[in-house]
């Protein structure tokens, strides 16, 4: 029996950072059919009305419009069977979700990463003077925001046979990420100028797990080890450091990590305020959808590597073509790398052609 069937009111909540699953009133939806899920997913998410037109190119794209179309309307009338009523409203030419990222609301569904970029939003909206300490208010704030961000978007969770469903899905996450990445900078700042070093490690070490290969985040933590008289967890955080950038870029640390090592090894590091390394993205609105214009101001300066390309495709050119593989784990930023390759190339060279394939 439907809930609409039962005259019910029911508060709705969906998460879409980690697995995505939905409830209500506490319990658990089984939403069966991956697709289904992936639908509810970018409704949500995107935040506003869609051609049906559009969301079957996205969603089925090995199908023509007419046997798509019959397709969507299926799944569409599985989500309604499972949303509270007057959640998903469609008629014979759009879809809308009615989400919320406030309190949950009988009226509206509840999305974690709404919320969470609505709080992000509403701390960076208060009005502090430029040189003011992080206040209470913002750290409550952020603090909240951490607590949504329990894994990154929809990790785990792929769409088989809809490109642009994963292409989507990946600037998605990666825009999360970077605001994430922002959050726990700002909480290391504040608990540091509340002098609890201890706090701002908490922080500092979900910051470096957004993105391992990034050398200033392992710098910050040493720092911060250093900071809460931790010497020898600094040094083991360097040698991480170097097992990483090893394995997986056959490099060293750069000369100002190495400083910093021999510094906190001869116990000659300063115990002074750490400088903010980390600035806020400008995030889309929640209500607004992904760009190409935009897509691309989320990737983090892969320079070194960009250079190794770069080289390649001169090699080519000269005559030395070569097939060249980018590797590393699952979250490490190898989509994001080949397509800013490709835009900056792209810039100055129309002909080059890229292609996607599985």
């Amino acid at each position: 029996m439907s809930l609409q069937t039962m005259g019910l009111m029911t508060i709705s909540k969906l998460y879409l950072f980690g697995s995505p699953h939905l409830e209500q009133d506490e319990k658990p939806v089984e939403l069966g059919r991956r697709k289904a899920k992936a639908l509810l997913a970018y409704l949500a998410a995107t935040n506003q009305r869609h051609n049906r037109e559009a969301l079957v190119a996205m969603f089925w794209p090995e199908l023509d419009q007419r046997r798509g179309r019959a397709d969507l309307s299926r799944t569409l009338s599985l989500l309604k069977k499972m949303l509270a009523p007057g959640l998903l409203e469609t008629d014979r030419e759009t879809v809308v979700l009615n989400v919320t990222g406030k309190p949950a609301e009988e009226t509206a569904l509840w999305v974690d990463t709404i919320q969470f970029q609505t709080v992000v939003s509403s701390a960076e909206q208060l009005e502090h003077p430029p040189d003011e300490e992080i206040c209470d208010k913002c750290l409550c704030r952020f603090a909240e925001a951490a607590e949504l961000y329990r894994a990154d978007f929809l990790e785990g969770f792929t769409l088989p046979n809809s490109l642009a469903f994963d292409e989507w899905q990946f600037f998605q996450s990666e825009s999360l990420r970077q605001t994430a990445a922002f959050v726990f900078e700002q909480l290391v700042q504040g608990y540091l100028q509340r002098n609890a070093p201890e706090l701002a490690i908490l922080y500092a070490r979900r910051r470096l797990a957004l993105d391992s290969l990034h050398e200033p985040a392992h710098r910050q933590l040493m720092q911060l080890y250093a900071l809460a008289d931790q010497r020898a967890a600094a040094l083991r955080q360097y040698d991480e450091c170097k097992r990483i950038l090893r394995q997986e870029l056959d490099v060293p640390p750069d000369a100002e990590t190495i400083a910093l090592y021999e510094a906190i090894k001869t116990k000659q590091f300063p115990a002074v305020p750490l400088p903010t390394i980390f600035k806020q993205p400008q995030p889309a609105s929640p209500t607004s959808e992904p760009t190409v214009e935009t897509e691309f101001d989320i990737f983090v300066g892969r320079e070194r590597e960009l250079a190794w390309l770069n080289d390649a495709l001169n090699a080519a050119r000269a005559g030395s073509g070569q097939i060249l593989f980018v590797i590393g784990g699952s979250g490490r930023g190898k989509s994001a790398l080949v397509q800013e390759f490709a835009r900056r190339v792209q810039a100055v060279d129309p002909q080059l052609i890229v292609a996607s394939g599985y």
